[in-house]
């Protein structure tokens, strides 16, 4: 588990996002129920190299959503630079998009940099349309 802020400049104010990091692992699943109680928004990852990565993502939406059923989501596919984008299966993460009203579905790459400031950008604009911030 870690812990990081992302600051973003708008020019009415700044922003600062607290972002835990669970690694989605069973071990802190007993945390992650605390800190969702808080919580105004996630990012749920999977691994594009690794499909079977994203077959639980609906308990872990289910788990992140147990105090804010309408919490918001962003669906983030990770290590894009890894695979053939032609190979990517988007049915599941589509379904799981519809199904429970995620923000988005977003492929990211941390080597390369694709999309990563887009994710916390389409988080933080979700929140400010809701909070009726422009």
């Amino acid at each position: 588990m870690c812990f990081n802020i992302y600051r973003i400049s708008l020019p009415i104010f700044d922003i600062a996002l607290q972002l835990w990091d669970f690694g989605g692992q069973d071990r802190f699943r007993f945390l992650l129920k605390k800190y969702v109680k808080g919580a105004s928004g996630a990012l749920l990852l999977f691994d594009l190299s690794n499909p079977v990565s994203i077959e639980s993502a609906d308990d872990w939406i289910k788990l992140v959503r147990m105090h804010n059923a309408n919490l918001p989501i962003i669906l983030v596919g990770t290590k894009y630079d890894l695979v053939n984008p032609k190979t990517i299966d988007n049915n599941l993460s589509n379904f799981l998009v519809a199904e429970f009203n995620l923000i988005a579905n977003v492929k990211t790459s941390s080597k390369t940099g694709r999309n990563v400031e887009g994710v916390f950008d389409l988080l933080i604009r979700d929140l400010l349309a809701k909070a009726k911030i422009n």
